[in-house]
């Protein structure tokens, strides 16, 4: 079986950014409670994920792209976000946090868990996996810019090659933020190699690396925090920033820019059959629509390839106004569509 050696690219859920220079401190309120105030609390979001064809906005169109070479046909995959507000961290964790000195309300943890099964097939041969991409990501809460203190994420994903042969990768990234030091970690993981005799299958093994990468420590974010960083800038319409991001497909601390598109309503049926859970208690509405502000997240130079498409929640606080993603856009490589990504359910403890 062919060996590649490379840089996997990170699918889905990882933004490709490029280098920055200028370091930018942006402002963050906690939008995602009531009050708007620090609570210890548990929040569950998840989604589903689609294949889609024919998604398009603005200039933008991520309709798919015929091809002989292969057919890609996804399953209906899930995308589960669990948000804990926690009072203090864990030992091991102490010594991550930062040169400043403050008193700290609490810190944030992040856990994510995407999986989706895939096949593609060539004429009369096909081949079927199941990626997934796991990761946690321990951060400061809003008065402490979200900054982050540990992130550790889990790859076993399939992709396509510029030739259209599959592509399979896994491997685990971790950094520990220390003192203004981001020490970073990339390490292949076993993966049991489903079709070692066909020329259509590569293992894509990453480039081990260890490393430590200077930053900011006001004006950075870990990749694995930004869709939930967004979520508490102050979105309105014609709202624009740069934040910068430490990005381990790179190695180092890139910049992407947020902006909001305009305003729009997605359809839904999050307030029906239990979807909205408040405190133990089912909240639920008439209503069939989400009122949003539809925000792009792409990099920061003029190639920067397709954006992020993210759809969040407008409106005053309220029981169930908490500025959520309510729905997201992916492009996918080889002309295959985007994946869609559509809130589902949602569990908030407090």
């Amino acid at each position: 079986m062919k060996k590649i050696i490379a840089f996997a690219l990170l699918l889905c859920l990882t933004l490709t950014l490029v280098a920055c220079s200028n370091h930018v401190v942006a402002t963050y309120s906690s939008n995602w409670f009531k009050e708007g105030k620090f609570i210890a609390s548990t929040q569950t979001y998840t989604y589903k994920v689609e294949n889609v064809d024919g998604f398009k906005h603005s200039s933008y169109d991520f309709s798919k792209q015929p091809n002989s070479k292969v057919d890609v046909k996804y399953g209906v995959g899930e995308y589960t976000v669990t948000l804990e507000a926690k009072t203090d961290l864990p030992n091991e964790y102490k010594d991550y946090t930062t040169s400043y000195k403050g008193t700290f309300k609490g810190f944030y943890l992040l856990t994510t868990s995407f999986n989706i099964d895939v096949t593609y097939t060539y004429d009369n041969l096909s081949y079927t996996f199941n990626d997934t991409i796991t990761s946690t990501c321990w951060f400061n809460e809003t008065d402490y810019y979200l900054q982050p203190i540990y992130h550790q994420k889990n790859y076993n994903t399939t992709s396509l090659d510029k030739n259209y042969n599959i592509a399979h990768s896994a491997y685990t990234s971790t950094v520990k933020y220390v003192n203004e030091n981001a020490e970073l970690s990339i390490v292949n993981n076993d993966i049991k190699e489903k079709y070692p005799d066909s020329d259509k299958y590569s293992l894509v093994e990453t480039s081990t690396v260890n490393q430590t990468v200077l930053y900011n420590d006001l004006a950075v974010l870990d990749n694995e925090e930004l869709l939930f960083a967004v979520r508490c800038l102050p979105l309105q319409k014609d709202y624009a920033v740069s934040l910068n991001v430490l990005d381990t497909t790179h190695r180092n601390v890139k910049s992407v820019a947020v902006r909001v598109l305009g305003e729009e309503t997605v359809n839904t049926d999050l307030f029906k059959n239990n979807n909205f859970i408040v405190d133990g208690a089912p909240i639920v509405k008439d209503e069939a629509t989400v009122n949003t502000f539809v925000t792009s997240i792409v990099l920061n130079e003029k190639l920067a390839g397709a954006p992020k498409f993210c759809y969040y929640q407008k409106g005053v606080k309220g029981s169930t106004d908490r500025a959520l993603l309510v729905k997201f856009v992916d492009k996918l490589p080889n002309g295959l569509g985007a994946l869609q990504y559509t809130l589902t359910s949602v569990n908030l403890g407090k």
